[in-house]
């Protein structure tokens, strides 16, 4: 999991990306968070597309600004419902109070913790691992 604190609303918010986030946006959202996760091209017949170099090329996530930013609503309140806590703001909040600025921060901050999240090394290894390590 990976959280921060943020200023939202004029209010320090904390969020959490985790599972529970990603729960929390297929909730609010109801769509799957591939949306958020670049595909690989294909091709009529269904085959990949390589580059010229021959790599895969990939299409663009289809994640749109609305999704990111119930992404974040859900990384909020998956940082206070683990706490079992009130959230210093709620969805209503972002909707009708957000200046511009707090958009920004929100669809920014969610998308650097989803990718950390993402790209965090395993933390656990069995014993044989660890030996070959050392």
């Amino acid at each position: 999991m990976t959280k921060e604190t943020i200023s939202l609303c004029g209010k320090k918010v904390e969020m959490l990306y985790c599972a529970a986030a990603e729960t929390g946006y297929e909730d609010l959202s109801g769509k799957s968070v591939e949306v958020f996760i670049p595909k690989q091209a294909v091709g009529n017949d269904g085959s990949p597309i390589y580059d010229d170099n021959g790599k895969a090329v990939y299409n663009q996530p289809t994640a749109m600004l609305g999704d990111y930013i119930k992404l974040g609503i859900a990384a909020i309140a998956a940082a206070y419902d683990r706490e079992d806590s009130q959230s210093p703001i709620d969805a209503k909040d972002i909707i009708y109070d957000a200046n511009p600025q707090d958009i920004t921060t929100l669809v920014t901050t969610v998308s650097r913790l989803r990718n950390s999240w993402y790209t965090m090394p395993a933390s656990v290894t069995t014993e044989d691992a660890n030996g070959q390590k050392n």
